[in-house]
């Protein structure tokens, strides 16, 4: 009655409701990131939901360290498979989500999203332990990565760490923007995406520095005293985990701003003692 009604003009019901369902865009969809490393990709998935998370939107996060919903941590155990993010997904409160997956969960279960609004590659994985699935080639690995930045939206990005050549070349796959990172700023490729006003995220001796083209500002200091508190406590360089984590939040359009308080704040809570 109210498409084709028999007096007066019709009334477009169906869209009000769904606007009303699902303000904004009207695509439904809630922004994901998923995010896919070496093994070594927990710390950089827990910065990009803490990011979200003080941004003010409620945020899932599935990953080797667990599964969260806010600050809450509902499980300890790896949540990287299928089942977990399928479990965020449908829950109503989830606002935001940030996945971890790795190659075997890719070949044997997929993604539980169709799409996401940002894909991170931090590292090339090997085939080791991949076997049973018919892969035994660092060859093979790339098609089965490239999986992350095929599913990126056309309004998303790609967050790719320039220092590694075979995830550099999975640019070309991306079907939105393509953000790099690197710890060597003078780097020939990073210098080429500026030249083309591309975005880039690096490490400038004590910074933390956002690049769009020639244009650069400098974001925060590793010096900070909290920086240097996590790093002791965390094996590795920390530098590549805070890296991507900035460049997801920047395709997602947090301010500056706030990703640098978001970044101290993490810091400060994840480098403060332990209370028993």
């Amino acid at each position: 009655m109210h498409l084709k009604p028999a007096v007066g003009r019709a009334q477009p019901v169906g869209e009000a409701i769904a606007e009303h369902l699902f303000p904004g865009n009207g695509t439904g969809r809630v922004p994901i990131v998923g995010l896919i490393g070496d093994g070594e990709s927990a710390l950089a998935s827990r910065l990009i939901a803490a990011l979200l998370q003080l941004q003010g939107q409620q945020t899932a996060l599935a990953c080797g360290d667990g599964l969260f919903l806010g600050a809450r941590q509902l499980s300890k155990a790896s949540a990287l498979g299928y089942e977990p993010g399928e479990r965020m997904l449908i829950n109503r409160t989830v606002q935001a989500a940030v996945f971890e997956t790795s190659p075997r969960h890719i070949l044997a279960e997929g993604l539980p999203y169709d799409r996401c609004q940002v894909g991170v590659v931090m590292a090339m994985p090997g085939p080791e332990g991949l076997q049973d699935l018919y892969v035994t080639d660092a060859e093979q690995m790339p098609n089965i990565v490239r999986t992350q930045i095929d599913v990126v939206l056309p309004q998303g990005a790609a967050v790719l760490n320039a220092d590694d050549a075979e995830v550099l070349a999975l640019a070309d796959y991306s079907d939105g923007e393509v953000i790099l990172y690197s710890i060597d700023p003078g780097q020939a490729d990073v210098a080429a995406h500026r030249a083309r006003k591309g975005r880039a995220v690096l490490a400038r001796g004590d910074d933390i520095v956002l690049a769009t083209g020639a244009d650069e500002t400098s974001l925060v200091k590793l010096s900070a005293p909290v920086f240097t508190e996590l790093t002791t406590r965390l094996p590795g360089d920390v530098r590549p985990h805070v890296l991507a984590a900035v460049g997801a939040a920047w395709a997602l359009g947090v301010p500056p701003d706030l990703i640098r308080a978001s970044l101290l704040h993490f810091c400060e809570v994840q480098a403060a003692p332990a209370v028993h």
